[in-house]
């Protein structure tokens, strides 16, 4: 399971997707957030799927193809981290 006790809310849009469409992250971020910003993706049991800095705001998520339920975790480089839940069908 994912540790979302101390994790701030995003939205993830659009919400639910198709195996291998992309989503967004929609959330205004201060230049200070954005230096250093790490996404991971995490499936249903809390295993990371995939890492990245992201290049361009809002933050693109895609090419997960698998269905099921995802969580897009967002740690800003001011330290917050966000959490996003995402279903892919």
């Amino acid at each position: 399971p994912v540790d979302n006790a101390y994790a701030l809310p995003i939205i993830v849009a659009p919400n639910p997707v198709v195996g291998g469409q992309s989503t967004f992250v929609n959330r205004e971020w201060t230049a200070e957030e954005q230096n250093g910003m790490r996404v991971e993706v995490l499936n249903a049991v809390g295993q990371v799927v995939d890492v990245f800095t992201p290049a361009t705001f809002p933050i693109e998520v895609g090419g997960i193809y698998t269905s099921g339920i995802y969580y897009i975790r967002v740690t800003s480089g001011t330290g917050e981290v966000y959490l996003g839940r995402l279903v892919v069908k």
